[in-house]
C-alpha cells in the first residue's frame, strides 16, 4: 500500500479472488465513509493475477492508465482504485 485508508499496509493475495472495497468481507477492506462496496477484483488464473473494475463502475488507473475490462497485473505496476494507491507485487509461490 503507497497511500489511501485501509486497515492495514501489506495485503498478502492468497484466495483466487481477491476484493477490494469498503464491504466487511473484502480482503484488501477501505475505511472512508463513501468507499464502494466492491471497488475492484483481483482474479488469480494459473500464473497471472488480472483486476477488473467492481460494483462503483468507477475506472480503475494502472501505471496512469485507464484500464476497461480485465487488466494483467505485473511486477512494479502503481494501482490506483477508489483513492487509494497500490504498489503490485506477485505473489511467490509457495514451495512443496
Amino acid at each position: 500500500m503507497l497511500s489511501g485508508k485501509t486497515t492495514q499496509q501489506d495485503y498478502p493475495i492468497t484466495k483466487h479472488v481477491t476484493i477490494i472495497g469498503g464491504d466487511s468481507e473484502a480482503a484488501i477492506r477501505l475505511t472512508k465513509w463513501f468507499a464502494p462496496k466492491t471497488a475492484a477484483i483481483i482474479t488469480r488464473r494459473t500464473t497471472q493475477y488480472l483486476i477488473s473494475s467492481g460494483q462503483s463502475g468507477k475506472p480503475i488507473l494502472v501505471n496512469g492508465k485507464t484500464v476497461t475490462g480485465e487488466h494483467i497485473l505485473k511486477e512494479g505496476d502503481r494501482v490506483e482504485v477508489a483513492g487509494i494507491t497500490i504498489l503490485w507485487r506477485t505473489p511467490k509461490k509457495k514451495r512443496t
